[in-house]
């Protein structure tokens, strides 16, 4: 149910060579991580909170159940695209 309803999202990610990776963990908290790809766009991609927010209303419209985001961009784990 998760991955579809973050279907969209990840698609159009993709465009911009980003790809969507996630984890459910307990209590209803998701772990979704951006990864840059070797083309990826740094100009093209939203800031973290916007995001979250389009995020968060994608599961919401869905149906799907969460408690909170946790959200990583990939200047939070490399330093660089």
């Amino acid at each position: 149910m998760l991955e579809k309803a973050l279907k969209s999202i990840r698609e159009t990610l993709s465009y911009d060579g980003y790809d969507l990776v996630f984890e459910e963990k307990e209590g209803g908290i998701l772990d979704i991580r951006i990864v840059a790809g070797p083309d990826a766009c740094a100009e093209c991609l939203l800031p973290k909170e916007v995001l979250r927010e389009i995020i968060a209303k994608e599961l919401t419209e869905k149906g799907v159940p969460f408690k909170s985001i946790e959200l990583t961009l990939p200047v939070e784990t490399t330093g660089s695209l």
